[in-house]
């Protein structure tokens, strides 16, 4: 799955999730710091960055693409100008919706859709040298 995918479907799962903290947990569900240990086993942290950094060139380009087909070329100074703006954008993003909240609001969904003992053997894969 494409980072960027992987991003936005991670972002349209959170609303459910939030929606449902207060359901009961299955019994045999993984505890949080299982389930984070799954997240540190399949990298999700900096699969959520790099969508981030993906998604963020993406508006870059389709901005340089838009300005292009009307007309406009930017100069240096133009393009210093557009980099900051887009780190600025990349930098209230991230406040807003930190990759943090976003694991956090995620994990009663493993919790609900997965035993211990499944969470325990993708970790076991995960980390085997297999």
């Amino acid at each position: 799955m494409k980072p960027c995918k992987a991003f936005l479907l991670v972002c349209m799962l959170l609303v459910p999730s939030m929606a449902a903290r207060g359901q009961q947990l299955p019994a045999d569900a993984p505890s949080r710091q299982q389930v984070l240990s799954l997240f540190e086993a399949i990298q999700l942290r900096k699969t959520m960055e790099s969508a981030q950094e993906v998604a963020m060139q993406s508006a870059v380009n389709t901005v340089q693409q838009m300005m292009r087909q009307s007309g406009v070329i930017p100069d240096a100074a133009m393009q210093r100008e557009m980099d900051a703006l887009m780190k600025g954008v990349m930098e209230d993003v991230r406040a807003v919706l930190p990759i943090e909240e976003m694991l956090e609001a995620v994990i009663p969904i493993y919790q609900r859709h997965f035993t211990s003992e499944e969470v325990n053997a993708i970790i076991a894969f995960q980390t085997s040298p297999v």
